[in-house]
């Protein structure tokens, strides 16, 4: 039997308790929100870490405190929960409106396209390079006809753009849905190669893209991101299926581009793309080379890190897909030979951070570069059309520009094969 005293203790207790799961309620009552926006593709985890892959909206509801909700649940701020969740998210959602500068390349400091070049000079260099330049370096063509566009469109969405569902039949992002500027269209050649650049940083890197109503539809689909390395390692397939790339060694769709801003800036800093007519199929490269499909993604040539396959091969002493080519002349010293200042930035980038071997076939030893295309399509300035003008080079109604090597650099005596970046 309870004394007064204690009833009345017991009495106070409930309603003490009473009023803080009132107040506790209160204060976690859910806060107004916004229209939702789909963001399919948001994970706060690293992709080097295993991302999981989710199709349909994803949401965060607290960009103060992030937390991934699955279903309905909508966001009171895009951009807030970009910045909490992404990995330099910011710089990705601005470049939509305002491209890449000469001096912003892509990746993180860590890709070897961001690294300087080793000088160490390979004992099979001197019959590679004389296999590579047979014949001679290829000039560079801009502003084509579509039918003759296959460099690569890279194109930047912002989170106000179209939602598109891509069509990729048997690929792990086949189904995904994913902003795309409505003006964006892939290179008009047989490749049709397009990437796009979404605000929290992925690229998803497409191979025979062809875009209609609402639906982005490509042969090869894969992602990478755009903050990340710039190159994919057997670790990142294992770990999430929708990484991979659309170039033979699976290099990003950005890495080692020559861009518009630094051709005309005349300033490259990063490692080249390289295409050479053919590479090989046996190990002698050795440091690391690895035989034909040794990750099981198809490829019938070698390859060296950072490739991740090989493909296309002829027989003699040739490199293996991924070799890293470097030009043996300081700055001064191409500064010399009077080349015209495009020419000079390639040769200066090639001597501090080289190239790598990434696609096979073209007029001979060559240098891939975005696609003008992808300015004017987003009512942008043509960086490559202004360097041109300001040249006085004529453009030809089918091929466009041509920018044509000088000769002024000595590439056949200059131009060394050297060991990998350590991995």
């Amino acid at each position: 039997m309870l004394s007064k005293l204690q009833f009345w203790m017991v009495a106070a207790i409930v309603v003490l308790v009473g009023y803080a799961v009132v107040a506790t309620g209160r204060e976690e009552a859910a806060p107004p929100r916004a229209a939702p926006y789909d963001l399919s593709t948001l994970r706060r985890v690293s992709y080097m870490n295993g991302l999981q892959f989710v199709r349909g909206p994803v949401y965060v509801d607290d960009p103060s405190e992030p937390r991934i909700l699955v279903g309905d649940d909508e966001s009171r701020d895009v951009r807030a929960i970009l910045r909490s969740e992404a990995v330099d998210a910011t710089s990705c959602m601005d470049y939509a409106t305002t491209p890449p500068t000469a001096t912003q390349p892509p990746y993180s400091n860590a890709s070897p396209f961001n690294a300087v070049t080793s000088r160490t000079i390979h004992p099979q260099s001197a019959t590679i390079v004389s296999n590579a330049l047979a014949s001679g370096i290829g000039n560079l063509v801009t502003e084509q006809e579509p039918a003759k566009e296959y460099n690569h469109p890279i194109y930047y969405a912002s989170v106000t753009d179209p939602v598109v569902e891509l069509d990729i039949p048997g690929y792990s992002l086949d189904g995904a849905r994913i902003p795309v500027p409505a003006a964006a269209r892939a290179a008009g050649g047989s490749d049709g190669h397009m990437a796009i650049v979404t605000p929290d940083c992925w690229s998803y890197d497409l191979w025979r893209a062809r875009r209609s109503s609402g639906i982005v539809r490509a042969e090869i689909g894969y992602r990478q991101r755009y903050d990340g390395l710039g190159i994919v390692t057997p670790a990142m397939t294992r770990s999430d299926p929708t990484i991979g790339g659309t170039t033979a060694p699976y290099f990003g769709a950005h890495a080692g581009l020559i861009r518009g801003p630094e051709l005309l800036a005349g300033r490259i800093d990063h490692a080249l793309f390289l295409v050479i007519e053919t590479g090989t199929a046996d190990t002698t490269f050795g440091l690391g080379t690895v035989a034909p499909d040794a990750n099981r993604r198809g490829g019938n040539g070698s390859s060296i890190y950072p490739a991740f396959k090989g493909d296309a091969v002829s027989a003699g002493v040739r490199a293996p897909m991924g070799a890293r080519f470097f030009l043996d002349m300081t700055e001064t010293e191409i500064d010399a030979t009077g080349a015209p200042a495009w020419e000079r930035a390639i040769a200066k980038a090639m001597s501090r951070y080289g190239g790598y071997f990434g696609d096979t076939g073209g007029p001979g030893f060559a240098f891939s570069f975005e696609a003008g295309f992808q300015y004017t399509a987003m009512g942008q300035t043509n960086p490559f059309e202004t360097l041109a003008r300001s040249m006085g080079l004529r453009k030809d109604p089918v091929w466009g520009y041509t920018w044509v090597f000088s000769g002024r650099i000595p590439w056949r005596t200059k131009l060394y094969v050297t060991d990998p970046p350590a991995p």
